[in-house]
């Protein structure tokens, strides 16, 4: 486990994480174009948007996790960065993808970074840190491939300070596209004061709420203003594939369940949220409004946190 000084006292921190996966309503490409992965042993985590297809970008997911859980027994030295270069000498697939990876090491979230995939800190209910976007114009991120994109020297080595209680939430761009940092925050808010520490219930209405976002028309995105910004007329969300992974650190606890996942198994029970019937049922007794973008009786459903 990862350990951070404090004075005289020693704190082992460990990150616990959950996710959630929504593909885009494809008919032809039922896996949408994401992949993820989270090795709570290793304590790294790591998202992939895919162009040209998603292939790509399960195929060095999956090579990344490999490399990451030879790291396991016993555990060694962190280095995101290396596993990425691995992982980008043994993938073949064509296509290109955005990639994030984050690794907590002692006191340190060790990233590395491609494109509009990323992440951020929120500490205290506040964002204190949003890694940077890689793009050549707007809308355009930079690309990791060997048939399209570039390679691991692309990649920008991230460090960051965290500490118990700090909240990482990691995205791909269905996520920041959709959700303004504020949004982000109240939903991270609320989800801590109704269930306490469940990353994969705070990762599900976060996705969720990106996808509400997406098929609104009207409403204002963090993707409209940017387009609006370049000189384009855009107006409501971006429908995309979302993906979040969140992850909370906390003291170090001996009774932490070591657990390894891969991201291809997590589309199928997710997919349905992608009809738009099935995602607006009738509104239910345990909707909790976040964001107040509806009236309470109206009978549209709110922003939720699942129970």
């Amino acid at each position: 486990m990862s350990k951070t000084s404090q004075g005289a006292a020693s704190i082992d921190l460990e990150m616990i994480a959950g996710s959630f996966y929504i593909p885009k309503n494809d008919p032809d490409n039922p896996l949408g174009d994401d992949s993820h992965f989270i090795d709570e042993v290793v304590q790294v985590i790591g998202v992939a948007d895919g162009f040209g297809g998603g292939k790509y970008a399960r195929e060095l997911m999956g090579k990344v996790a490999e490399k990451v859980k030879i790291r396991r027994y016993p555990v060694t030295s962190l280095n995101p960065k290396y596993d990425l270069k691995d992982a980008f000498s043994n993938s073949w697939s064509t296509g290109a993808c955005t990639v994030c990876i984050i690794a907590l090491d002692e006191n340190l979230l060790k990233a590395v970074n491609v494109g509009d995939s990323g992440f951020m800190v929120i500490r205290g209910g506040k964002v204190v840190y949003t890694s940077p976007v890689q793009h050549k114009a707007f809308d355009c991120p930079y690309l990791m491939g060997k048939t399209t994109g570039g390679g691991p020297g692309l990649a920008e080595d991230l460090q960051v300070q965290v500490e118990a209680g700090d909240v990482i939430i990691a995205g791909t761009d269905g996520l920041f596209d959709n959700l303004f940092p504020e949004e982000i925050e109240a939903i991270v808010k609320v989800s801590l004061e109704q269930n306490d520490i469940k990353p994969n219930l705070l990762a599900e209405s976060l996705a969720k709420a990106a996808l509400e976002k997406s098929l609104d028309r009207s409403c204002k995105s963090p993707y409209g203003v940017a387009a609006q910004a370049a000189g384009l007329e855009y107006s409501g969300g971006k429908s995309d594939d979302i993906t979040v992974v969140a992850g909370y650190v906390r003291a170090y606890s001996k009774a932490k369940v070591h657990k390894f996942c891969s991201c291809c198994n997590w589309w199928s029970p997710n997919s349905e949220f992608r009809n738009k019937k099935t995602y607006y049922p009738r509104k239910r007794n345990d909707y909790t409004s976040v964001l107040n973008r509806y009236e309470e009786n109206a009978g549209t459903p709110v922003y939720y946190i699942p129970k």
